[in-house]
């Protein structure tokens, strides 16, 4: 069978999610590889059982370069389950996804095998589609999965944010090669990256204990009904959780 976009909580035609307690030895299983996760969002991990023994497990991974840094697809506002193209290998080392690759690594055959998912309360159409074509017969989420684990929607950018142009800097004690991978990111998911000369550009300086943000000039940024001062002000937070963690 061929599965399409999923909404949120959905399952494919003719399957249905499952629950188990949380110290169910399969279901802590999956929460052990979900520890391993280096994802920006959200860390998850999935173990497949078969006849009472763990076959396989595998964590959500990012391959590229963004891991630890901020989520382009957060940045231009993409809907869950889409937008993966902007961060190669992101998709293909979900949780589900990783576990497979696993098993395939090791020449285990997962037909007829179920899967229990920690760190989420759903999965995406792709890690279903994966899933039924290795065999997996059954999902296990943990029994309070949504309480635990959902998040808000992601923040939505107006168009108009693609448009603005933003400049990181690196303040006192920051490493300027710091700004300037952030910069190349922006720029790598389309959005404008200004200078000091560009005008109304928004300015995010790095600094040791915090992130100061201006717009056009030395005029601090305040949050108010604007959704677009909400979107500078979270991806500022962001690239600050990055730098405190490096």
């Amino acid at each position: 069978m061929t599965v399409g976009h999923l909404d949120p909580g959905q399952a494919p035609e003719g399957y249905t999610y499952h629950t188990v307690p949380g110290d169910n030895p399969f279901m802590q299983a999956a929460a052990s590889a979900a520890a391993t996760s280096t994802a920006c969002r959200q860390h998850t991990g999935t173990a497949y059982v078969r006849d009472g023994r763990v076959l396989a497990s595998g964590a959500n991974v990012p391959e590229s370069g963004w891991k630890g840094l901020f989520c382009p697809r957060t940045a231009l506002g993409c809907k869950s389950g889409t937008g993966y193209d902007l961060c190669p290998g992101c998709n293909a080392t979900h949780g589900e996804r990783s576990a497979i690759a696993a098993a395939q690594a090791a020449s285990v055959n997962l037909e007829g095998a179920e899967a229990y998912l920690d760190g989420h309360w759903w999965c995406c159409g792709p890690c279903w589609q994966a899933m039924i074509d290795a065999g997996i017969t059954k999902v296990h989420l943990h029994e309070n999965a949504r309480e635990l684990y959902e998040r808000p929607p992601l923040r939505l950018a107006s168009d108009a944010i693609r448009s603005i142009p933003f400049r990181v800097v690196a303040g006192d004690s920051v490493p300027e090669n710091r700004a300037a991978v952030i910069t190349k990111g922006l720029e790598s998911v389309g959005i404008a990256v200004g200078n000091e000369e560009t005008p109304n550009a928004v300015t995010i300086t790095l600094t040791g204990d915090g992130a100061t943000v201006t717009r056009g000039g030395a005029k601090p940024l305040l949050v108010g009904d604007n959704p677009d001062d909400h979107f500078i002000t979270d991806l500022a937070g962001r690239l600050y959780e990055w730098l405190i963690t490096k």
